[in-house]
């Protein structure tokens, strides 16, 4: 049986609703009444006038307040009529307690329904109340104990998500409405995406729910990033059940319009909704989702594949705020002069304030941020409100009372660089400008090291982090917050001398390949120059920043792709960024890197896809033979249908005598015939989507392709009634999944009363000794 404390690990609301819960499968339905000042009455039962049962829930951790507080109820309960009366308290009582209690109530109550900490764990073990622990997630995560199990079950060889980061969110969650849609949706359809706009809790939600499968299911979590989504296939086909977790899906701040991951998620999510021991979880901002429901093709297709699967989150009720903004003051070290300020003041405000956002909440209430800004002791409160109408400028704060510029450089360049970066990586592409611009050369090696700790614990947080492919080891460096990348968004486009620094002592693949620098440079002649420059004086000295991906050979002039070689996909866009009709410099690079890439199976479809489009436009403005292209193609290994499916594209600007080449090619060929066997052998009749996307491929190939093995297999499948079904389905165009999202509508926002806040907010004065001698400790 476990042993909860409930004083410790609930607040007062929700002490009061599960004391309800725990009483109903004796009792039945209670009648509930509204926040406020309850007449001695939290809920209460009856059959009939002369049947009452009344309920009072008491959350107190000293028992000598307890009594003093139930004093006040002897005068209440006096004007009451009922037949029973129930006291339920988060203490354990001895003997002697009980008396006194019944003493106090002059006899009124009875001993055996004064219920306990330790009758309320009982009334949990039983297997009937089990569904009350799952709705409780405060109870079992803030438990050592579970602490313990989830961190071990999450921390895997499959996954290098940390299990602190999943524990961290979870001090301070609180369920939401969509916890148990989650939950329930997961049980039934293996796949969910939890949607909404940034800071409004998706991640905090997406780690309760995996804790709860964790914990409950002994399920093992898989972390997936970008260049990982492969990887988990093999993962698909064990025994073990596995939760699939994918955080920001898509990219923390922009949609990346070429990204293949889209396509490998697609395929990713096809399997695990067949599975019977396998989840996937999804988190995405709100904007793009949409705006990848209109770029991206593969997105649009897991649209329709798992619109069923969306769970939005808009907003919060009032009581939702309370308990988060709770929360966040009663499990923080903040100052005691910071918590007698706020609570003196009109709280409220920040509850219902129209900017409130958890992430906020959050950042506002972390001592290690306050410490670095100088707040008067009786301006915490008037700070808090400044920001929610602000919600960028604490950082702003920061960045602007950094000691000198190199703190800047620092978190502008670890901003560019997305991904996983090892320190040593961040602290080359430093030295690098360092070394070359005129302006700080005065910053020295140490410097760099001096300037990343201070920003420890405000900025930046630390991880360990192992290459899975050389099992190198690696120190990690991350923004310790998601708002910090918000800000940084906000201000650095705009930072022209910024972006041409770093352009122009660029080390990594990342610090020029940005998706939104790219868009940037487009319309910025000087940096349009500097980034050409650049790509063809040093395009060969580039590396990746990132753990396990892939690196260049100077030596042997080739790439050594590990996971998803990115070679020829950031060349396309070179294409964007210069007109190759007006540039032979830029035309002939081009040229000669598309020749100098070797096909031999190490290639993901990306790869593929971008030798075509470029080999495309080459062909289009003449700088290339359109033989020399299909023949450098055609001599690689084909790994998968799609990588046809692109090359189909390019063979639309061919003539006939090019694509007689292809034909002629009896190994090429004979190897796309087998893949589309193969493709066909895995069908499922009943899958609408996986059947389109097998003719839509068939059908392009067919045209340059004489897939002979492949038309005959089809024809013999025409007379089998499943497959004559499932094609008149396909020729009506039969729209499966057809569910629209679910959105919160008609919240009562209003659900918790101005008293009951107070209330809550007065119980914080406990942790003021506390929070008293951390001031001491730390010096504020």
């Amino acid at each position: 049986m476990n042993n909860y404390n409930f004083t410790e690990l609930l607040s007062p609301l929700r002490f009061e609703q599960i004391s309800r819960d725990l009483l109903r499968t004796q009792y039945g339905i209670f009648e509930n009444f509204a926040e406020g000042k309850d007449n001695g009455i939290d809920f209460r039962y009856s059959e009939s006038k002369n049947n009452m049962l009344i309920v009072q829930c008491k959350r107190y951790k000293n028992f000598n307040n307890l009594i003093s507080v139930l004093k006040n109820e002897n005068d209440k309960i006096k004007k009451m009529k009922f037949s029973t009366y129930l006291l339920v308290i988060s203490l354990d009582l001895t003997v002697a307690n009980k008396d006194k209690i019944v003493e106090v109530f002059k006899n009124k109550v009875n001993p055996n329904n004064i219920l306990t900490t330790s009758d309320l764990n009982y009334l949990l073990s039983l297997p009937i109340n089990h569904h009350i622990e799952f709705k409780y997630p405060e109870l079992w995560m803030k438990s050592i104990n579970v602490h313990q199990k989830i961190f071990h079950l999450g921390i895997l060889n499959h996954s290098r998500f940390i299990g602190e980061e999943l524990l961290f969110s979870l001090v301070n969650f609180v369920p939401i409405e969509q916890y148990d849609q989650v939950i329930n949706h997961l049980e039934s359809n293996n796949i969910v995406i939890i949607s909404g706009n940034p800071g409004i809790g998706k991640t905090t939600l997406s780690h309760a729910v995996i804790s709860h499968y964790l914990y409950f299911n002994k399920y093992q979590l898989i972390g997936l990033s970008y260049r990982k989504i492969q990887e988990a296939e093999s993962l698909l086909y064990n025994e073990d059940p596995c939760i699939f977790y994918i955080d920001d899906f898509l990219g923390h701040i922009k949609l990346d319009k070429k990204n293949d991951y889209a396509q490998l998620l697609l395929f990713l999510i096809k399997k695990i909704e067949k599975s019977t021991n396998k989840k996937l979880i999804i988190t995405s901002r709100e904007y793009i989702l949409r705006q990848a429901h209109k770029d991206l093709f593969p997105i649009n297709e897991i649209s329709n594949t798992i619109t069923k699967h969306i769970i939005e989150l808009s907003s919060f009720t009032r009581r939702i705020r309370t308990e988060i903004l709770y929360n966040y003051i009663n499990n923080s070290r903040l100052p005691i002069k910071y918590i007698n300020n706020l609570l003196n003041s009109d709280y409220k405000k920040i509850i219902d304030h129209k900017n409130y956002n958890p992430r906020i909440i959050e950042k506002l209430t972390d001592e290690n941020i306050l410490r670095n800004i100088q707040i008067e002791d009786n301006s915490y409160y008037s700070y808090f409100i400044e920001n929610l109408n602000n919600p960028l400028r604490v950082w702003q704060d920061v960045y602007d009372n950094f000691p000198n510029k190199l703190y800047k450089l620092i978190i502008i360049i670890r901003f560019l660089i997305e991904g996983e970066l090892p320190v040593k990586n961040l602290e080359k592409a430093v030295n690098s400008i360092i070394e070359n611009s005129q302006e700080y050369q005065s910053f020295s090696y140490d410097d760099f090291e001096y300037t990343i700790r201070s920003l420890e614990g405000t900025l930046f947080s630390f991880k360990d982090g192992v290459d899975e492919l050389t099992e190198e080891k690696y120190t990690l460096i991350e923004f310790q917050n998601p708002s910090i990348i918000d800000f940084i968004d906000n201000f650095i486009w705009k930072k022209t001398y910024w972006l041409n620094l770093i352009i122009k002592n660029a080390i990594y693949f990342e610090q020029l390949f940005n998706f939104e620098l790219i868009e940037i440079i487009k319309v910025d002649p000087t940096l349009s120059k500097s980034f050409r420059d650049k790509i063809l004086k040093d395009f060969h000295r580039l590396t990746n920043a990132n753990i396990g991906y892939f690196e260049y050979d100077t030596q042997e002039t080739t790439f050594n792709c590990w996971t998803q070689g990115r070679y020829l996909y950031f060349l396309i866009e070179l294409l964007e960024v210069t007109n190759i009709e007006e540039d032979e410099d830029v035309a002939f690079f081009l040229k000669s890197e598309i020749f100098r890439y070797p096909f031999d199976g190490t290639e993901d479809i990306s790869e593929k896809q971008s030798f075509c489009e470029i080999a495309t436009i080459l062909i289009e403005r003449g700088h290339i033979n359109e033989k020399d292209a299909i023949m450098h193609y055609t001599s690689g290994f084909i790994n998968d249908v799609k990588e046809l499916v692109c090359f189909e594209y390019m063979t639309r600007k061919c003539n006939k005598e090019s694509l007689d080449i292809i034909r002629n090619n009896k190994e090429f060929v004979e190897d796309a015939d087998n893949l589309f066997l193969c493709e066909i052998n895995e069908l499922s009749t009943k899958n609408f989507i996986d059947l389109m996307d097998f003719y839509d491929d068939y059908e392009q190939i067919t045209h340059i392709l004489p897939l002979k093995k492949t038309t005959k297999k089809l024809k013999k499948l025409e007379t089998n009634s499943i497959w004559k079904e499932a094609w008149e389905k396909l020729g009506k165009n039969v729209e499966e999944n057809n569910l629209t999202r679910k959105v919160v509508d008609n919240i009562n926002y209003f659900d918790i009363e101005d008293k009951s806040i107070d209330s809550l907010f007065k119980s914080i004065n406990k942790k003021m000794i506390h929070a008293a001698f951390y001031d001491k400790k730390q010096g504020f």
